[in-house]
């Protein structure tokens, strides 16, 4: 994913804000030697459901939501395909927000529920360092 881009006007966020084009053409780009936390699930149940319901209402109709992500007022972690436990140390930016959580997120790695054809692309991945079928808007140069 592309992380960091440089400001510039001509460079526009291009499908689902996934990627970033410039001029209509896809970015080319350096491989940053740099680790990424991302914590865009670290909030708290009730703000990632909502979060959630906003997302698909931009896609989907009301009935949709209603009938796949639900009215509930809390989002249900259950059904996370994969995880592993984060065993070092969290930036000092966002360690204020992991202090003053008022909620607690327990997960048995056991039991993720990744499927046949994901567990297959993700080992091809670890040992390779390519994912079959990944979209790329970038070309590394």
């Amino acid at each position: 994913e592309v992380r960091v881009i440089r400001r510039d006007n001509s460079i526009r966020s291009f499908k689902d804000a996934q990627g970033f084009q410039k001029l209509n053409r896809p970015l080319k780009v350096k491989r940053a030697e740099a680790t990424i936390h991302h914590y865009g699930w670290v909030k708290p149940p009730e703000l990632q459901q909502a979060k959630q319901q906003s997302f698909h209402k931009l896609w989907h109709s009301d009935g949709w939501v209603k009938n796949h992500v639900g009215t509930h007022h809390e989002f249900d972690y259950s059904a996370i395909d994969s995880l592993k436990k984060f065993e070092g140390n969290h930036p000092k930016v966002i360690q204020p927000r992991i202090a003053n959580q008022n909620w607690y997120f327990k997960h048995d790695i056991a039991k993720n529920k990744l499927g046949l054809k994901a567990w297959i692309k993700l080992t091809i991945e670890k040992y390779t360092g390519w994912l079959p079928g990944e979209y790329k808007n970038y070309r590394l140069f």
